[in-house]
């Protein structure tokens, strides 16, 4: 999922969907790669009935906080994302990426059940 940025350019990117893992501990860090320029956001996963999980991203491509796990293996998590990106004098592709928090435990973005969007400000 990505998008071709402008120079000089502010955006709000948005990501709503769902992800699996095999294993229910394993979570998801969720963060953009941008061209130039800052970015900062946060994602959050409901990791059971009533706990939701949140990383933050404060730099290009850079996660902190705990990464959130999944409901149950292989089943839907639903996750929310909110990006606000400053592009620089470099526009380019912004590019949305992730990873497991566990080693050799793979991460499932679920397809037809996310959607990334952005819009500039």
């Amino acid at each position: 999922m990505m998008f071709e940025a402008e120079p000089d350019t502010t955006y709000l990117v948005e990501i709503m969907g769902a992800y699996q893992s095999v294993i229910n501990t394993t979570g998801l860090a969720l963060v953009l790669d941008i061209p130039s320029g800052s970015v900062i956001g946060q994602a959050v996963a409901v990791v059971t009935g009533t706990t939701p999980g949140m990383i933050e991203q404060f730099a290009d491509g850079v996660s902190s906080g705990a990464t959130p796990a999944t409901r149950a293996p292989n089943s839907n998590t639903a996750l929310s994302a909110r990006y606000l990106v400053n592009v620089g004098s470099a526009g380019g592709p912004v590019q949305l990426m992730f990873r497991s928090e566990i080693a050799g435990s793979a991460i499932t973005i679920k397809a037809h059940l996310t959607v990334m969007g952005m819009r500039k400000i």
